[in-house]
């Protein structure tokens, strides 16, 4: 059996995840299949001396093994490539599959179907299309499966964080059905608010993705492990690597917008509260954020040891004569130059500067049970609607975690 050459961790998730396929009666032969593309993924683990699974591992598997990005459309022969590392990923985040079945073989459980009801009411009288109906009841019945799947039985129970690891699950569809699933979902939750049925509107938790003519317009998200390498990578004894390393803790932690970065002031730095106090750019509302005990040792370390002696009223200037503010694009550079230092694999149309960062924090943040609200207050949004507006996940990178960065030097 292949799972006596797996290491521990991966052994145990493909016998949790082969169990739940055979609880939802997956054929054999679609077992066997899975195992074969699980089989390979080892070899392929084995060959870069990694020991446990992660989704970095089986994205970077699909991506040299066979050339393929999830989520992007696939040939019919990827199907089953793709599917396969899906059902570990799934396993390795929410400890539970995806069903990609037809809604008709899913029970409704009796709980749901006062909501379920009117909402369908509603929405397939609607819609003329036939497809379209079908489509609305697969979307709404996958959900309601993976509810199911989590022992949450009644709509009041549903959390934005339930949300938002139901999305992850979809990471693999073609992001033209992403979006239809979002959209189907977002106007149910916000058809259980307005009807009274729901106490908060919990359609704000789900992002909202715009389809441009070259496809998806999905804001970029990375990694926990991507971000610390980007840290990594910057020269912190030299010092314009000590006013960089400021710059992206600020993004990074606080999600300061590059017009903020750039515009930041040194009055605007309150030493005696701990706190950093500014007029946002874009929007002219005051903003008020802790001064984190990384972020004021990296301030005060490039404050003391790197930034010109000069006479400027701005936190962060070139290094160059004359000593002005940095520019829009010099900020951004300051962002992509140590993503190629750190050798961070950037697919085709993923974005890699400062706002990169700032939505990887608005992922972090929602994940970690942080309400709409306060996100709202962390970003500098006028109100929690454009937060929900905002979170628009790069679904490769859905799931990022809590950062410890080491502390600058004194």
């Amino acid at each position: 059996m292949i799972e006596e050459k797996l290491p521990q961790h991966a052994t145990e998730l493909i016998a949790a995840a082969t169990d739940a396929l055979v609880e939802f009666k997956y054929s054999p032969k679609t077992l066997n299949k899975f195992k074969a593309e699980w089989k390979k993924l080892i070899q392929y683990a084995q060959s870069k001396d990694v020991q446990i699974y992660s989704v970095e591992l089986s994205q970077n598997f699909l991506r040299e093994t066979y050339h393929l990005e999830a989520g992007t459309k696939l040939a019919r022969k990827d199907y089953g490539k793709v599917r396969a590392l899906q059902i570990l990923t799934n396993f390795y985040l929410n400890q539970t599959i995806n069903l990609r079945r037809k809604y008709k073989e899913f029970h409704l459980p009796d709980s749901f179907k006062v909501e379920i009801d009117g909402f369908l009411k509603d929405e397939i009288e609607h819609s003329s299309s036939k497809n379209t109906r079908e489509g609305i009841l697969y979307a709404l019945y996958n959900f309601i499966a993976y509810l199911s799947q989590q022992s949450i039985t009644q709509l009041s129970e549903v959390s934005p964080q339930d949300i938002h690891r139901y999305l992850q699950t979809l990471t693999d569809y073609c992001k033209r059905t992403i979006k239809f699933n979002f959209q189907i979902l977002r106007r149910f939750f916000a058809y259980l608010y307005t009807s009274g049925l729901c106490h908060q509107d919990l359609s704000l938790s789900i992002p909202s993705i715009k389809m441009g003519g070259n496809g998806s317009d999905i804001p970029s998200v990375y990694t926990e492990n991507e971000i610390l390498r980007l840290l990594k990578a910057v020269d912190r004894a030299n010092p314009i690597g000590k006013r960089d390393y400021a710059i992206l803790l600020l993004a990074i932690k606080l999600g300061l917008r590059r017009s903020d970065l750039r515009n930041l002031k040194l009055e605007s730095l309150k030493w005696e509260t701990n706190r950093i106090e500014l007029i946002q750019q874009k929007t002219g509302q005051v903003l008020n954020l802790p001064i984190l005990e990384e972020i004021g040792a990296a301030l005060i370390d490039y404050l003391k040891n790197g930034r010109p002696k000069v006479l400027s009223e701005y936190v962060f200037l070139k290094h160059v004569p004359v000593y002005g503010k940095l520019s829009p694009t010099g900020l951004n550079n300051i962002a992509n130059k140590y993503f190629r230092q750190a050798e961070i694999t950037i697919p085709k149309g993923k974005k890699h500067g400062l706002h990169a960062l700032r939505h990887s924090l608005a992922s972090h943040l929602l994940e970690n049970q942080t309400p709409i609200v306060v996100i709202s207050e962390i970003l500098g949004h006028l109100n929690s609607h454009t937060t929900g507006v905002y979170l628009k996940i790069d679904l490769h990178q859905l799931r990022t975690c809590a950062l410890e960065v080491p502390l600058a030097a004194d």
